[in-house]
């Protein structure tokens, strides 16, 4: 029942936003997504974070707004979508903190999808791997990452394990 109310939203935001998002170009789309988010109405936000990434896939906003996606994809519970969002976004070539939480997200949907041991550790390793962190005279470093969708996200490396945090709670731990 849930899911067939959100689609039912989704249509009905999909059609009162036509006219703005095809007369807008792909700044415009991705500030007024964040504008929605920021009021809490993500469903509208996604409608204009999809329209971003299937309109305009060369744009400087392309990989955030898919991140969006996979977040609102995971949000919803639809957990293969999400998938497939996150991993175009660690496929690419760029070393970003997107790609970093989305390893994240890989790592807890290969868990909640059964995949295949080899897969789940090989998230684990991009994870723990994904940038040399130097700790000299530090406890700990941290990466954070403001998503589109007002999710802030923390990884903090410390000298034997990493902690993921999404909105402050602790979303992932992994020893190295």
């Amino acid at each position: 029942m849930c899911r067939s109310v959100r689609v039912f939203i989704l249509l009905v935001a999909f059609f009162s936003f036509i006219s703005v998002s095809y007369a807008s170009g792909d700044k415009a789309l991705y500030y007024e997504g964040i504008s929605y988010a920021k009021r809490g109405s993500l469903d509208f936000a996604f409608m204009l974070f999809d329209e971003l990434t299937r309109e305009f896939s060369s744009s400087a906003f392309f990989e955030d707004a898919l991140f969006a996606k996979g977040e609102y994809y995971f949000s919803i519970c639809d957990y293969n979508d999400a998938y497939s969002v996150f991993k175009k976004i660690a496929a690419s070539k760029e070393l970003s903190k997107r790609k970093l939480f989305s390893y994240v997200y890989l790592f807890k949907l290969s868990q909640m999808l059964n995949k295949d041991k080899d897969i789940r550790n090989q998230y684990i390793k991009s994870i723990l791997t994904f940038r040399q962190i130097t700790l000299l005279f530090r406890d700990s470093r941290e990466i954070t990452y403001s998503s589109p969708l007002q999710k802030k996200y923390r990884a903090v490396y410390f000298i034997d394990h990493v902690e993921v945090y999404i909105d402050g709670e602790k979303f992932f731990k992994a020893s190295f």
